[in-house]
């Protein structure tokens, strides 16, 4: 798209919910990748090979679920959290400018066949991010990056939970959200049957029908 020609950025915006719906592959672009790619994606395969089920039980303990301890990681060869300069470069490939713009709702929801993430050299599913970003969220990987304001509220401290509001900025959490309405979108736009979730993507995309 010509982004110096109004006439044509404005008539292809128009279409982009087709386009995205009708595309064999979406290929998503996240620029070159820096020193630290090798090893943030050799932890992405490692993470990636853990079953869902075995984050379950920590995802699913209340209020605000339990993070997985340190035997866990070690069990599938990744370190201890305690070693946050180890696990710090996974959370900053989740803070990619790419994960916070509003178009990529529309992106990642309508594209209902093969999503394909490049990063430099490197290339994932799109299933295999959302499968990290749901070990991240259920590990509060996050909350590396977060304010200290953070861990009081974790800890208790209600007052400190007026500073920020850990999911919203969290971006891991945010890139699992992602990954999870699109899911959903695309089970329930199957079906003649509609439903809350499915209205709110249509609008959130412009996408007027299934």
């Amino acid at each position: 798209i010509n982004q110096h020609d109004l006439g044509e950025r404005a008539a292809q915006v128009g279409i982009m919910d087709q386009v995205y719906k009708r595309s064999f592959t979406t290929a998503i672009w996240l620029g070159a990748a820096g020193f630290e790619a090798d090893a943030t994606i050799q932890m992405f395969e490692a993470i990636r090979r853990i079953p869902s089920e075995e984050f379950a039980p920590y995802y699913r303990q209340h209020p605000n679920g339990a993070a997985p301890p340190a035997t866990f990681w070690l069990k599938h060869g990744l370190s201890s959290f305690d070693d946050e300069e180890t696990w710090r470069p996974v959370v900053r490939l989740f803070e990619h400018r790419w994960f916070n713009r509003a178009w990529i709702i529309q992106e990642v929801t309508l594209s209902s066949k093969n999503m394909y993430v490049f990063w430099g050299r490197h290339a994932m599913t799109w299933d295999d991010l959302g499968h990290v970003a749901f070990a991240g969220q259920v590990a509060r990987l996050g909350i590396m990056t977060s304010q200290p304001a953070l861990t009081r509220y974790l800890a208790g401290d209600t007052a400190a939970g007026e500073v920020y509001d850990w999911v919203v900025r969290d971006p891991l959490v945010n890139s699992f959200q992602l990954w999870y309405n699109r899911h959903r979108y695309l089970q329930r736009s199957q079906t003649p049957h509609d439903d809350t979730m499915l209205r709110e993507m249509r609008a959130l995309t412009g996408c007027k029908a299934a």
